[in-house]
């Protein structure tokens, strides 16, 4: 049998924890889920609105090339290509992570990184 536990303090959170405790395995299991829609839709709008130039930094030719949910952090620290703080431990592995068909919908510049 597994209880559950809700762990969250704030309704209002972005990520929402969800402790499971298996009474046979004796193991607690921590789920997070966060609702992303907003994210993807706003990361659309940026693209089609090419919104992706940083204000104060336009002679630099910065821009901002993904708008990430926190719960990607997580998988993203998981395999080691950036921390829970969202510092970036690998750089080239986050470009082609980003270029990849499959996360199109964190982008908001469409240029290839890698």
């Amino acid at each position: 049998m597994t209880t559950k536990f809700n762990v969250d303090g704030n309704a209002n959170a972005a990520v929402k924890s969800i402790i499971h405790y298996d009474e046979v395995e004796k193991k607690l299991h921590v789920e997070n889920t966060q609702d992303v829609e907003k994210v993807l839709e706003q990361n659309v709008k940026d693209q089609n609105n090419q919104n992706f130039r940083l204000n104060g930094f336009e002679d630099m030719k910065m821009r901002r090339l993904a708008s990430i949910p926190m719960i990607e952090f997580e998988r993203l620290a998981k395999m080691g290509i950036m921390c829970y703080s969202g510092k970036v431990l690998d750089r080239a592995r986050l470009f082609k992570y980003l270029d990849d068909s499959n996360n199109e919908k964190l982008r908001i510049w469409k240029g290839r990184l890698s």
